[in-house]
């Protein structure tokens, strides 16, 4: 399936600012795209943040409740990958980080998504 952008806006900046972008990956058990008792978090997953040609890359963990947070990036349209550069394939959301300072995306992950998911000791 194709990803389709989802981010919830805060306060406008100009051009020149940069945006943080934070959220939660989480297994979406009844496939409703919010996260829910029903769902579970994803922890100590690797995701990177990447821009269409990918000359921006930006790596970051989920923390054991599935939250992450990328370092702040300039304005663009990003892609979320699971996984390392070496693994990240297809994108699992879109983030249209215009005018925004902070943008909460919520990627939910179901049994239809066929993507590597790396297990992570800890």
């Amino acid at each position: 399936p194709t990803p389709t952008p989802t981010a919830t806006p805060t306060p406008a900046c100009d051009t020149n600012c940069e945006v943080v972008i934070s959220g939660r990956l989480f297994f979406d058990a009844n496939t409703n795209r919010a996260f829910d008792a029903a769902d579970r978090p994803i922890p100590f997953q690797p995701l990177m943040l990447a821009s269409a040609n990918r000359a921006l890359a930006y790596m970051t963990t989920t923390d054991n409740t599935g939250a992450f947070t990328f370092p702040p990036v300039p304005p663009a349209r990003y892609y979320i990958y699971l996984g390392t550069p070496a693994q990240a394939q297809t994108p699992v959301s879109i983030v249209e980080a215009a005018a925004e300072t902070r943008i909460h995306v919520d990627v939910p992950l179901d049994l239809r998504v066929h993507v590597f998911v790396p297990y992570v000791a800890r």
